[in-house]
């Protein structure tokens, strides 16, 4: 446990340095934030009081959230491993006495905790206080969904990254799969949105588990049984996803010519 401590905390001190991009990043939040804050209004006000399931609290709430949450999910894993696969720096990583997700993982989190605290709580307590953000309908279970989410959005991006052992570039991959990704987690809009048939293959997709899962328990269209149901499903596409990463890592230490191979 220590040395993933070491890990959060070595994240922590890294993160903390920048302080330009946590001004950058509120910034840019607060204008997206206030965007569509006013825009859905709009749709509201020539819409109707419910929208996709949604009022328009609940709505604008489940905007903000995402929005305050974005910064936090672990979608620079994919740059970061495809870089340190580029430059050779992963054969450093694998001396370390920790397997290599793993290191990226933690990693991550001290970088989610240190974004959610500098950058994401800002812009949700101005939207508490200033655009009427309501607080979850039950906290622990939504920290938990969160949590889980936050792991299988690692583990999705993690994969994506692990191609860089296959190909001398991945960042036409990333793009593309951090742009379809977006729409398919539920963090622009709500899935409810989407036409039926999408939403049908959705379903059964790891992608919704990142933002629609917990952002839907957040507002309590996720509660009682089928808490438990969305959660199972979150545990379970870490353990599918999780398979998949170990079974292309040991592909691409097999292929890729930094061992010597």
């Amino acid at each position: 446990m220590n040395k993933y401590m070491k890990l959060i905390a070595m994240s922590f001190k890294e993160n903390t340095v920048y302080r330009s991009k946590v001004i950058l990043y509120i910034i840019g939040g607060l204008i997206q934030v206030f965007m569509y804050y006013y825009i859905w209004n709009a749709v509201f006000d020539n819409g109707g009081n419910v929208i996709g399931g949604y009022s328009r609290l609940e709505f604008i709430t489940y905007i903000i959230v995402s929005f305050s949450l974005s910064g936090v999910m672990p979608s620079s894993v994919s740059n970061a491993l495809s870089k340190d696969v580029r430059t050779g720096d992963i054969v450093s990583l694998m001396t370390k006495p920790i397997s290599i997700d793993y290191y990226y993982l933690f990693y991550n989190i001290g970088d989610g905790i240190i974004t959610g605290i500098f950058m994401g709580l800002p812009l949700f307590i101005i939207g508490y206080f200033y655009l009427g953000v309501m607080l979850p309908y039950n906290i622990l279970t939504f920290i938990i969904s969160l949590a889980l989410g936050f792991v299988v959005v690692f583990y999705l991006n993690f994969i994506i990254g692990q191609l860089s052992f296959f190909t001398t570039s991945v960042v036409g991959i990333v793009i593309a799969y951090q742009s379809v990704s977006m729409f398919l987690s539920g963090s622009i809009v709500p899935l409810s949105l989407l036409p039926g048939s999408v939403r049908t293959v959705i379903e059964v997709l790891p992608f919704k588990s990142g933002f629609s899962i917990p952002l839907n328990i957040y507002l309590g269209k996720i509660s009682g049984e089928e808490v438990v149901y969305n959660i199972l499903f979150q545990v379970m596409w870490i353990f599918i996803l999780k398979f998949l990463s170990d079974r292309i890592y040991k592909l691409g230490l097999e292929k890729n010519s930094i061992l010597g191979g």
